[in-house]
């Protein structure tokens, strides 16, 4: 695969950035005449190839003078090199208009923006919405649609980084269509057609444009999909001409579709969506245009990247960013709300970037995220307030920050760096450093600060402190054949009210065997059988919670898993002695599996017992 052998290629720099100076700055951008604070807040957020224009929503009202329209999202465009802010979603005549507009790109050089709208053109009515684009050097606002037909919807459009094609949707009547406008000719072509008044039909939706203006990449959802029907995903050189390749999603079922996320800048990779669908793993797929082939981005080997939105490919096809709520990307991620983050195909990293200059997280999140080509500034719309001094408005700022970061040395490859130990390194940034540190043995990659506390004499989770874990052990733990004396610890409060946050661990086991834990409301001290070297420590009746594989590898004491008992209560309501009270002791052991120790072929660990809390 072709981006397979670049980042192959790129992987093999040995330097921390490819940049000749290195920086790290933090600045809001939508101020007002006078450095003024916005009013409103800022939404979606979008950047020429180099940076220099950012073209942004807001309700702000004081960004230009006679702003008249009141508390309505327009458009602006802001020049970083004069740090002129202009208002753009208005008419040649500067009428501004009174419903909502929705930001769709904005051209290299600044001078083209295309948005959604209503309301700027002679004898314009409010239904439907309209495309238009925005001619900057003469102050001229073209409409590209004109429907005035009531439930035509029409799409919010893309833009090539040309200014030359404008892309968009419009639905009406029973036709579907995807249509792209040339600035050049000037001329509006078909490039997709669907029908939606007959089964078999559909319509054309998520769609995007290259930055060079050599391909569409567009997504069909087709009603009434029959059986051993695919679901495509298209690309089409411009002008209209016939599709270069038509790429089937194949083991998708009727009724569920790919959906179509980011195109690079010439064309030659692009980004989508598989929902979850009989099974399949849910997350971003990436095409590799020229050979048609498919790699899954998976940086956590669990399929988390899911919902992504806002995202960016840089020049060299190299690093991917975006906008995701999961907070299984990154370690440290306890904010709850969307963060922005980059993803590194050479070395299958993310990276948040959604942080302070000092890294920490951001608590209300990120909106919206634009970055240049470089990736070397992204432009974050987010509603943090302390991100810089004097950010007192309350609402929602254009930010720009530079994609550069403190990096820590991370030789166990755990996700933490060494604490103490840092450079400054732009993107992209080589495997084997971290922007979270706080490892405090950066030889074993079982100790970081989220690993869970074990009653090993070990400090695991680097807090200082060393088994200060949940509930106390008793009872003995049997040693494998090959060994191993697994753990059995917990971590979190063992409180009723909550339906999260009691983790039991095991750890220390034979790699590769299937174990479960279980749990009962009474202590036993009782060997299985006369030759069997186990001690059951749960009196019945016991309460099994789920046989799983412990990882790892065959012969080495590194198996273990974790099992939040308190998420499990709630999802098994009839479980044994629940609903449980608060004042009740519970005790539990782990049970894993030994082939090598007589019947029943079973290594049972010490118990640990705790009393749950109101």
């Amino acid at each position: 695969m072709r981006l397979a052998c670049i980042a192959l290629a790129l992987v093999a720099c040995t330097g921390l950035s490819a940049r000749p100076a290195l920086a790290q700055t933090l600045a809001r951008l939508n101020l007002g005449p006078g450095g003024v604070e916005a009013n409103g807040s800022t939404g979606a957020v979008k950047s020429s190839a180099d940076g220099r224009f950012v073209a942004f929503e807001s309700t702000a009202t004081n960004l230009v003078a006679n702003d008249l329209n009141g508390a309505v999202r327009d458009i602006f465009v802001l020049d970083r090199n004069t740090g002129v802010i202009e208002l753009v979603s208005r008419s040649d005549s500067g009428a501004q208009s009174t419903s909502p507009s929705t930001l769709g790109g904005i051209s290299d050089d600044g001078n083209w923006i295309a948005f959604r709208g209503n309301g700027l053109e002679v004898g314009a009515v409010d239904e439907p919405e309209d495309v238009y684009l925005r001619d900057r050097l003469p102050q001229q606002t073209r409409e590209l649609t004109g429907f005035n037909v009531p439930g035509t919807y029409v799409g919010v459009p893309a833009m090539a980084g040309t200014g030359q094609y404008t892309v968009f949707q419009v639905d009406e009547m029973c036709s579907s269509d995807l249509l792209v406008y040339d600035t050049g000719a000037p001329q509006t072509l078909v490039l997709a057609t669907g029908s939606t008044c007959y089964a078999g039909g559909g319509r054309v939706v998520d769609y995007t444009v290259s930055r060079d203006g050599t391909r569409v990449l567009y997504s069909t959802w087709v009603w009434f999909i029959p059986i051993g029907t695919d679901a495509y995903v298209s690309t089409k050189t411009l002008p209209n001409s016939a599709p270069v390749t038509l790429h089937s999603v194949v083991g998708i079922p009727s009724g569920y579709r790919p959906i179509c996320k980011a195109i690079s800048n010439d064309g030659l990779l692009a980004i989508w969506r598989v929902p979850n669908a009989a099974g399949l793993p849910k997350g971003l797929l990436a095409l590799d245009v020229p050979t048609n082939t498919l790699t899954r981005i998976d940086p956590t080997a669990n399929n988390v990247v899911d919902h992504a939105t806002n995202l960016s490919i840089s020049t060299d096809r190299r690093l991917l960013a975006f906008v995701s709520s999961s907070n299984k990307l990154v370690p440290s991620d306890t904010n709850g709300a969307p963060d922005a983050f980059a993803y590194d195909f050479a070395t299958n990293e993310c990276r948040r970037v959604s942080l302070s200059l000092s890294q920490q997280q951001a608590a209300a999140g990120a909106i919206s995220l634009a970055v240049d080509s470089a990736f070397s500034t992204a432009f974050l719309s987010s509603a943090q307030s302390d991100w810089v001094s004097g950010d007192t408005n309350g609402a929602a700022d254009l930010f720009a920050r530079d994609l550069c970061f403190s990096v820590h040395p991370d030789q166990d490859q755990d996700g933490y760096g060494v604490s103490g130990v840092s450079q400054l390194a732009c993107l992209p940034i080589p495997a084997g450093w971290r922007t979270d540190d706080g490892d405090c043995d950066d030889s074993n990659a079982a100790i970081h600060p989220l690993a869970p506390e074990l009653p090993n004499g070990i400090d695991d989770d680097c807090d200082g402190l060393v088994d200060e874990t949940t509930g106390t052990t008793y009872c003995t733990s049997a040693t494998s054949s090959s060994g191993c004396t697994p753990l059995l610890g917990a971590s979190g409060s063992p409180s009723i009210s909550a339906t999260s946050g009691l983790v039991l661990q095991v750890a220390q086991a034979d790699g590769q065997r299937s174990a479960l834990i279980q749990y009962g409301i009474a202590p036993l001290a009782q060997s299985l059988s006369p030759s069997h070297p186990s001690t059951l420590c749960v009196a019945g009746p016991r309460q099994r919670l789920g046989a799983t594989s412990l990882g790892g590898s065959a012969g080495q004491c590194d198996g273990g898993m974790s099992l939040d008992f308190l998420a499990w209560i709630s999802t098994h309501p009839g479980a044994l002695h629940t609903p449980l009270v608060a004042g009740q002791q519970l005790y539990f052991q782990a049970y894993v599996r030994e082939p090598n120790f007589p019947p029943p072929a079973i290594l049972l660990s010490a118990g640990l017992t705790f009393v749950l809390t109101p």
